[in-house]
């Protein structure tokens, strides 16, 4: 019983702290408004995506992957585009943005293509 208890609150906590975390995303969105980095919009474009807000992230990265910026990794960008376009349903969009990395790291180029992999089955 005490165990139940212990992970009701433990959940109860981490549901506030995600609420607190979701409260921030639009001042985060102000800041991104003024700057005219991408690296920025990336970060902006991956905090969306870990809240399920996909138009979002893909309309970010894309965002970013416009303004560029010197320590902004195209790849990374490129990737996070990618998912966010497969989780709408945009295969062949999702399918052009994977195929954008290019001389990925090892852990990258696995990455890119388990995803070009799980695009083209979708696509079929």
């Amino acid at each position: 019983m005490e165990a139940s208890i212990a992970r009701l609150a433990s959940g109860e906590r981490i549901r506030a702290a995600a609420d607190k975390d979701r409260a921030t995303i639009s001042q985060f969105e102000a800041l991104v408004a003024k700057t005219t980095s991408g690296e920025f919009d990336m970060k902006l474009a991956e905090t969306y995506m870990g809240y399920g807000r996909y138009a979002d992230a893909e309309a970010t990265a894309r965002r970013a992957l416009s303004r560029g910026f010197a320590k902004l990794d195209r790849n990374e960008a490129n990737m996070v585009l990618g998912e966010a376009l497969i989780m709408q349903g945009k295969t062949a969009d999702a399918i052009v943005a994977f195929n954008a990395v290019t001389n990925p790291s090892p852990g990258m180029a696995q990455a890119k293509r388990i995803w070009l992999v799980f695009a083209n089955r979708k696509a079929t």
